[in-house]
């Protein structure tokens, strides 16, 4: 309802809700400006959400507004605690990595432990040697290490 839009979102059989942000080449999570519009929409959307299950900076508008785009995440998370983040991207993106760690450092367990960084290495690796996945999707998989990491052995 706010605009909030995932790379991919999937529900599981489980009931889960999945929402997933893939950065590929990006070197940063997205960042907003400290103006009207996104005080409004911290103080009347963001704010009610997260308040009594994020505290401390996170909270905090200049910290909100750092964090903006993993923040907007969290905040469709904390609504059903059987809602989950996945983060997939590179290993060799370290760019990301200060942030992502920032982040994830100010979280407290419970969402902590449904917010996952997964590595487009491990996914195609995975994907590559799943017992019964169809030979067509082995093959896309080997496609998908060829693009994405072309720097390995396969």
């Amino acid at each position: 309802d706010e605009g909030t839009n995932a790379d991919v979102v999937w529900r599981t059989e489980g009931g889960h809700t999945v929402f997933c942000e893939v950065k590929l080449s990006e070197d940063e999570f997205g960042i907003a400006k400290d103006d009207d519009r996104h005080r409004h929409k911290f103080q009347d959307i963001y704010l009610p959400r997260l308040r009594g299950r994020i505290a401390g900076e996170l909270l905090e508008a200049e910290a909100f507004f750092k964090h903006y785009q993993l923040m907007r995440y969290l905040s469709l998370i904390a609504q059903d605690e059987r809602s989950h983040l996945v983060v997939l991207l590179p290993r060799a993106n370290a760019a990301l990595s200060p942030q992502l760690d920032t982040f994830m450092g100010a979280l407290p367990k419970e969402i902590a432990s449904r917010v996952h960084v997964a590595y487009v290495e491990d996914v195609i690796e995975r994907l590559e040697h799943a017992v019964g996945l169809p030979p067509e999707l082995v093959v896309h998989a080997k496609h998908l290490r060829e693009k994405y990491s072309p720097a390995t052995d396969s």
